[in-house]
């Protein structure tokens, strides 16, 4: 049985791509993920991502600037939430793949290599 396939939007794959490219970045794909699990503020952000505050601010910056995340008060407390839990479900698929594909034998590269020998951003666009 064929399955009718869906024709995307140009601009529906380029804002997927682009949430793809945010969550590229190791500390926000670690934000993104501890804010699936509960709202945090910047310094226990810190904590469970083992970054520094001012990096983790920027970054949430990026995030809120991109719709990712919002800031609400809570006391005396800036709390980040997700606006999208499909959000941090993508990150959850994206560390749990990563945990589940690693290379047990030499013919087997990973993506890690694939990625450092070429395979990124632009490599394959040209």
């Amino acid at each position: 049985m064929h399955q009718q396939r869906t024709t995307l939007h140009p601009d529906t794959v380029q804002r997927a791509a682009e949430t793809l490219g945010l969550l590229a970045a190791s500390v926000r794909l670690h934000i993104v993920h501890s804010l699936l699990e509960a709202d945090l503020d910047v310094s226990r952000i810190a904590d469970r991502v083992d970054a520094t505050l001012p990096t983790v601010s920027q970054h949430l910056t990026k995030l809120k600037l991109a719709g990712i995340v919002r800031r609400h008060r809570q006391g005396r407390h800036h709390v980040y939430s997700l606006t999208d839990r499909r959000i941090g479900a993508i990150a959850e698929l994206a560390l749990t793949t990563a945990t589940t594909t690693e290379p047990d034998h030499h013919d087997s590269p990973g993506i890690g290599r694939a990625v450092n020998n070429g395979w990124q951003k632009g490599a394959t666009d040209r």
